[in-house]
């Protein structure tokens, strides 16, 4: 059984570690975040990309640990919704997120999102 587990596990393990940081605008648990990117660049090291959505909450704490951690914009992918292109009802429904297109974002300390 334990064979079966370890090639399973070679089988999932990725050649790069990307992640994406998505949750409540209103995220009370930052540090949640931040221990889980420790985590993933102690095991993926300069092969982790973060990508989040350039919101305030979960997506705001990812930013800020992807700049305190200098991750550049290879690194550290920014996709703001562009909710003006997913529509009314995906506003309402908050069900489709949009893609402008932007990478990279820096810190953002006083965004109003």
């Amino acid at each position: 059984m334990l064979a079966e587990k370890d090639e399973v596990r070679g089988v999932l393990e990725l050649a790069e570690g990307r992640v994406l940081i998505c949750g409540s605008r209103r995220w009370p648990w930052p540090s949640a975040v931040e221990a889980v990117l420790d985590r993933l660049l102690a095991r993926y090291g300069d092969r982790l990309v973060v990508i989040e959505g350039s919101a305030t909450g979960a997506d705001a704490a990812a930013c800020t640990w992807c700049c305190r951690h200098g991750l550049d914009a290879d690194r550290h992918r920014c996709h703001p919704v562009d909710w003006a292109a997913a529509g009314a009802r995906a506003r309402s429904t908050g069900g489709w997120r949009g893609r402008s297109g932007t990478r990279g974002c820096c810190c953002r300390s006083n965004q109003n999102s």
